[in-house]
């Protein structure tokens, strides 16, 4: 028995490489597959109740989700939960993350399928346990600083101090992983405050996000940009336009930065600078708001096609600009293209159809 659990740890240890291999070239099927093999060989070598069987499960979400598989992604997450609260977890523990990990993953997947009380349950249990997390890993980084300030007297290295502070039980880490576990369950709960009107509370959930990424998280990436919009989005709606526009303003500065001269056609990227448009128009700076709107009409049809509803969506928010200046003729143009686009993909009684023909 003792055998059998040896070579199928091997086993599951070579396939890892070839998962990532895969993952990497984005054939989600067959990382799909293998990501599978690895989880009934680890469950063969440590048991269906251990924490590496329970973090294999939760590397299934995603090649499930890249090739549609939501409610399979949402099993392997809800059964990798179950495992992990079965280890009863201590408190910053690495399986404590694992769970925080794997609530984010249940609270995206609710949202996903629409029911947003689940996903404000699973967003609100991850951002606690994260968040409690996140002042302990404070307390830690202070103390292995003021250790390693204290012992340079004496002619001891940091990374030395580092070593006494673990010899003292103090475990010091840089919880990335944690970090951004804690600012995704906080853009969750964002998300759902804003959809049920909550903007305040949307607003401060976020602005606690933006805390941890700061200290936490190198300052220029893509989760930091996706921050900026979701915070950009909801200072917009609490009629805070400047400070909306200097949020997207960086957005769009850290993506294109990620891009690095190449053509990006980043759905995020093109969310903020549809955002920076309608703030640019609110604010009544009417040229550079047609410079954006026109920039996001053509990426959308670069990177969406042609005839998708957010093409119609932007021809619609051109519509609305060119009316607001009292150029009525070409309100009527985007307007109409919209309608087209609109009613090719809409259902009939679809209420943006029936706003763009009052319109």
């Amino acid at each position: 028995r003792g055998l059998r659990g040896t070579v199928a740890s091997n086993r599951a240890d070579q396939l890892i490489r070839e998962a990532f291999r895969r993952e990497a070239k984005q054939d989600w099927h067959v990382a799909a597959q293998v990501r599978e093999k690895i989880f009934w060989l680890r469950s063969r070598a440590v048991g269906f109740d251990h924490f590496k069987t329970g973090t294999e499960l939760q590397r299934l979400v995603t090649p499930y989700l890249r090739i549609g598989k939501r409610n399979e992604a949402k099993l392997a997450v809800e059964w990798a939960m179950s495992i992990l609260e079965n280890i009863k977890p201590g408190k910053g523990s690495v399986v404590e993350m694992s769970l925080a990990i794997a609530a984010v993953d249940v609270g995206y997947l609710n949202s996903l399928m629409g029911d947003l009380s689940a996903a404000e349950t699973a967003y609100l249990r991850a951002y606690k346990i994260l968040r409690a997390s996140m002042d302990n890993f404070n307390e830690i980084r202070e103390k292995e600083r003021r250790s390693a300030g204290l012992v340079s007297n004496i002619g001891m290295s940091r990374q030395e101090a580092r070593e006494q502070l673990r010899l003292a039980g103090i475990p010091v880490v840089m919880p990335r992983e944690a970090a951004e576990s804690f600012i995704n369950s906080c853009m969750g709960l964002g998300d759902f405050h804003t959809a049920v009107g909550n903007s305040d509370a949307a607003l401060k959930v976020l602005q606690e996000a933006e805390e941890v990424a700061r200290n936490w998280i190198h300052k220029d990436g893509i989760m930091i940009a996706k921050l900026r919009t979701q915070l950009g989005f909801t200072l917009m709606a609490n009629s805070k336009q400047e400070a909306a526009r200097d949020q997207l303003l960086e957005s769009v500065r850290l993506y294109e930065q990620a891009a690095d001269g190449k053509t990006n056609h980043d759905i995020n990227l093109l969310a903020a600078l549809q955002n920076l448009a309608i703030v640019e128009h609110r604010l009544g700076n009417s040229t550079e708001a047609l410079k954006y709107y026109e920039r996001v009409l053509t990426m959308a049809k670069q990177t969406l096609g042609p005839s998708h509803v957010r093409v119609g969506q932007i021809h619609s928010l051109l519509g609305e600009y060119h009316t607001d200046l009292g150029d009525y003729t070409s309100a009527e143009h985007h307007f109409q293209l919209a309608l087209k686009l609109q009613a090719d993909a809409l259902r009939a009684d679809h209420p943006n159809l029936s706003l763009t023909q009052i319109r």
